[in-house]
């Protein structure tokens, strides 16, 4: 309501049109678009392994390792091997990031 009172009054620069893009230039700003949300897509990926290392002790995670610690052969936090279902959750994530 501000802006169109504004507008009423005469406001130079107050309520001002946007451009509509074209298909060419939304076009163009796709592939940087896609980017974004992939990168967003890893790190979400990588935060959700880290969550599941933490959650069965283990501080120090280097992605890297996760490909080890993903088959279950590394030990978790005490010694013992990592629960079943917890093995099975972190190979989804380090299949979902291409490694």
């Amino acid at each position: 309501m501000r802006a169109f009172l504004g507008w009423l009054g005469g406001e130079k620069g107050h309520c001002s049109m946007a451009v509509i893009p074209t298909v060419d230039e939304e076009d163009a700003r796709q592939p940087n678009r896609e980017r974004d949300r992939l990168v967003r897509e890893g790190t979400r990926i990588v935060n959700r392994i880290k969550a599941i290392f933490a959650r069965s002790g283990i501080r120090a995670f280097k992605p890297i390792f996760a490909q080890c610690q993903a088959a279950g052969i590394s030990p978790g936090a005490k010694g013992t091997l990592l629960p079943e279902n917890t093995r099975a959750e972190l190979s989804r994530n380090i299949a979902r990031t291409g490694c």
